[in-house]
């Protein structure tokens, strides 16, 4: 991020004036320090004492005025209402962790002992960016188009962003692709043991080959307030662990029915408005997390994630042999709807063959 002095025209990077992204956008004049001297301050914007709101510029361009102004995803009302009654969360000790889970699993904060996971104490956003570096490029998704931002973004101007106050952010944004593991931040993270015991890349990729294995053990996930995640399936099936650094998430579940599948594909190709959660699926739950929190979701289940505080979450996939057939059955769905190569788990075909 660079900023240009308005007098002398010459170019400052921002990190160098110790200037964050949100506080640039509110000079209208830059006068850099030299000229300053001469000149006086920058100048600053004047700021409207006027409500704002978030204008989705993207459904201004496609025509779709009910969706032009917007504060948030507008599938977040029906999210917040979505309930079931007879729904019954599996929460657990972190001691009684073991075999094929069925359902996703809670383990409370209180309650995750004997996990085996180990994390750092306090990771910020400050943190990220120092052990991978203000420079790492990073995926960010747009949560009100629920697409990725053309343009390079860098984790220093993310942090800004992440940090700015949030009557300041014009798009509700979010990172879901930040794998950390060869960071010194990564290397400090343990998983759970039970994931590391029956994740398939750690028993059967051969490390004497020398060829990287897929790299989506640990996930530093990163959204503000506000952020949400459609319906989806984790790529090729994938079983995730999951836990809260800071903030709160909550997530709608629907378990992988045929009735269920069946009504998700129908959805994710007609490309329609509704709400997945009101269309007729089956045996759904609603489970928040705060900090602390550990959850286990097994392999298929369907999920839309909310983000109503800015939060920080360390996570990541793994594939069973327990799930094959589960994962297989996902892997065919990803075929029939047509994912992106770029949305699937890296190196699939290889990681079998070495598991048969």
């Amino acid at each position: 991020n660079w900023i240009q002095c308005t007098i002398c025209e010459s170019w400052f990077h921002n990190s160098c004036l110790q200037l964050s992204l949100s506080d640039s956008k509110k000079i209208s004049s830059f006068h850099c320090p030299n000229c300053t001297k001469l000149k006086g301050p920058s100048i600053l914007r004047r700021v409207s004492s006027r409500p704002r709101h978030t204008i989705d510029y993207v459904a201004l361009n496609d025509g779709d005025l009910e969706s032009v102004i917007l504060d948030r995803h507008p599938h977040v009302a029906d999210f917040l209402q979505w309930e079931n009654p007879k729904q019954e969360i599996n929460e657990i000790k972190g001691v009684e962790l073991q075999g094929k889970l069925t359902r996703p699993t809670k383990i409370n904060s209180r309650d995750t002992k004997g996990l085996g996971m180990v994390i750092p104490d306090g990771i910020t956003v400050d943190d990220v960016v120092e052990s991978l570096g203000i420079d790492h490029p990073i995926e960010i998704m747009d949560v009100l188009t629920q697409n990725g931002i053309k343009g390079s973004w860098s984790l220093g101007s993310w942090r800004d962003y992440f940090k700015s106050n949030k009557t300041e952010r014009e798009r509700i944004l979010n990172v879901l692709s930040l794998e950390i593991s060869k960071s010194e931040l990564g290397q400090s993270i343990k998983r759970p043991k039970y994931v590391e015991d029956v994740d398939l890349v750690d028993k059967v990729w051969p490390q004497e080959l020398g060829m990287e294995k897929p790299m989506v053990q640990k996930y530093c996930l990163m959204g503000v307030e506000k952020s949400f995640t459609d319906f989806h399936l984790d790529f090729a099936g994938t079983s995730v662990y999951y836990t809260v650094l800071s903030g709160f998430k909550t997530f709608i579940f629907f378990p992988p029915t045929e009735l269920n599948l069946k009504k998700y594909k129908t959805w994710i190709r007609s490309q329609t408005k509704q709400f997945l959660g009101n269309l007729g699926l089956e045996h759904g739950l609603k489970i928040s997390l705060t900090k602390g929190d550990v959850l286990i979701i097994p392999s298929g289940w369907i999920h839309a994630v909310y983000t109503p505080v800015d939060t920080l979450v360390i996570g990541g996939n793994f594939l069973t042999s327990f799930n094959l057939k589960e994962q297989f059955k996902i892997i065919d769905i990803e075929i029939e709807t047509k994912v992106d190569k770029k949305f699937k788990f890296p190196q699939f075909g290889k990681l079998m063959w070495f598991t048969s």
